[in-house]
C-alpha cells in the first residue's frame, strides 16, 4: 500500500514538471534544434554547427531582416545568394567604345562598398562605391568630382545570372548624359558553401 502511494505521489509531481518542459521548450529535443531566423518558418536546424564559421541562415543574428532585404537600404546581417567580395573589373560601352575600370568590392550582407579606379581620368581617380545586393539584383554608384569632368553620379544597375555572370546598364546624371551596357569580368561567387546545396530551402547565407 505504501509503495502504491509513493508511485501516485511521484506521478502527481512529475506531470507538472513534464508540462513545464513542454511549455518552455526545455529538454533534450530543444537542445538539439532551433528555428532558422529569416528562413522557412517552422523548419528545425540540427546542431552542432553554430558560430562564426557557419555560413548558414541561423548565424546572422537578431538583426537579420529576412531573406530578401529591407528595400533600397541595406543591412550587414542580410542573407544573400551571391558574394561579390574581391577585386574585379567593370567594362562598359560608351559611344561604341569600350572602357575598363578596376574595382575593389566589399560586400557585407546586402551592403556593397569599395572603390572604383578610373585611369581614363587625368589625374587618375579613386572613387568610393556605395550600393546594394538584393538577391540577383545589384546596384552601385560612384560620384565624380565636378573638377574631373561632366559625369556626375554614375550608377550601375545589373543582375546576376544563374552561374554568377554580372551585367546590366549604366547611366550618368551629369551633362555628358552617358549610358550603355556594362559587365563584370569575374563572376560572382555563391554565398553558401558547396555542401549547402543539399539544403532544400532558400540558398542564402551570411556574407562578411
Amino acid at each position: 500500500m505504501r509503495r502504491a502511494k509513493k508511485v501516485m505521489m511521484w506521478a502527481c509531481c512529475a506531470v507538472p514538471a513534464v508540462a513545464a518542459m513542454v511549455m518552455t521548450g526545455a529538454g533534450a529535443a530543444s537542445a538539439a534544434t532551433t528555428l532558422v531566423p529569416g528562413g522557412p518558418p517552422g523548419i528545425p536546424v540540427h546542431f552542432p554547427f553554430p558560430g562564426p564559421q557557419n555560413p548558414g541562415p541561423q548565424y546572422p543574428g537578431p538583426h537579420n531582416p529576412g531573406p530578401h532585404g529591407p528595400g533600397p537600404s541595406c543591412s550587414k546581417w542580410q542573407l544573400e545568394e551571391w558574394n561579390l567580395n574581391g577585386a574585379n573589373t567593370v567594362t562598359l560601352t560608351y559611344n561604341s567604345g569600350s572602357y575598363s575600370y578596376s574595382v575593389a568590392l566589399i560586400q557585407k550582407g546586402s551592403c556593397l562598398t569599395g572603390t572604383l579606379t578610373d585611369t581614363h581620368a587625368s589625374p587618375n581617380l579613386s572613387l568610393p562605391i556605395t550600393g546594394t545586393v538584393n538577391g540577383k539584383h545589384v546596384t552601385f554608384s560612384v560620384t565624380y568630382p565636378a573638377t574631373a569632368g561632366q559625369q556626375g553620379i554614375r550608377t550601375f544597375t545589373g543582375t546576376i545570372g544563374h552561374h554568377g555572370a554580372v551585367s546590366g546598364t549604366w547611366a550618368e546624371t551629369g551633362t555628358e548624359h552617358g549610358s550603355g551596357p556594362w559587365s563584370l569580368a569575374t563572376d560572382a561567387k555563391p554565398a553558401c558553401p558547396p555542401w549547402y546545396r543539399s539544403y532544400r530551402g532558400p540558398r542564402e547565407c551570411a556574407v562578411h
